[in-house]
């Protein structure tokens, strides 16, 4: 079961991020594929259940998050509130692996 999210459609504005389409559901959030309406930037926004330990959590990912410095980590772009929600937002990278790697196969 997913969790209690913003009642968000393809099209709807948060800020300067327009949500495109859902990309995943997790026990205490959603990610949307969305646009950076102003840099026109693809971006992964992260929408958190409301209040108690999901919004622990979001405040605990985003601090962690933003200290974060490695070549292999998108870094958080954006972090905020709406509707009430916490919110996270990332540089959207699509990877498209067509098979799982396999360590010798021999």
């Amino acid at each position: 079961m997913g969790p209690d999210v913003l009642p968000a459609n393809s099209g709807t504005v948060l800020g300067r991020y327009r949500l495109i389409e859902p990309a995943g559901t997790g026990g205490t959030a959603r990610v949307w594929r969305g646009r950076d309406l102003f840099a026109g930037d693809d971006v992964a926004v992260k929408i958190f259940a409301p209040g108690g330990e999901p919004a622990e959590a979001a405040a605990r990912e985003a601090w962690a998050a933003g200290r974060l410095r490695h070549p292999g980590l998108l870094p958080l772009l954006d972090r905020g509130r709406a509707a009430g929600r916490h919110c996270l937002v990332w540089e959207l990278s699509l990877i498209h692996i067509s098979e799982p790697t396999r360590r010798n196969q021999s």
